[in-house]
């Protein structure tokens, strides 16, 4: 049954409707389903994990006139804090939390 308010559309907006409609169906119902799309019942129902993780890198590139080594030095404490937290893990170890924005105080105080 066609859309009552599609019949005054232009026929180039009633080709781009119907190839979106095709491009929902055909990805986000037949591909992605509905299993991909809903966090009912998975553990991790947010993205807050990769967000805590990528903040440290966030607030030093969002500094300005900042050199490559204070940047390199803060990259590679992230990153070895980042091994410590994957031992701990493999280990079944709870994960030691820094106290917020030490990364970004330690940088500050190297200016």
């Amino acid at each position: 049954m066609p859309c009552i308010l599609s019949s005054n559309l232009p026929d180039v907006t009633k080709l781009n409707l119907r190839k979106l409609k095709f491009y929902v169906i055909r990805f986000w119902l037949e591909t992605v389903r509905c299993e991909g799309l809903s966090v009912f019942n998975c553990s991790h129902s947010t993205n807050n994990v990769s967000e805590s993780y990528h903040s440290p890198l966030k607030a030093i590139l969002r500094t300005h006139n900042r050199s490559v080594w204070p940047f390199l030095s803060h990259l590679k404490n992230v990153i070895s804090d980042t091994d410590v937290d994957i031992r701990r893990l493999d280990e079944s170890l709870p994960l030691q939390r820094k106290h917020k924005k030490s990364h970004d105080t330690n940088l500050r105080n190297r200016e």
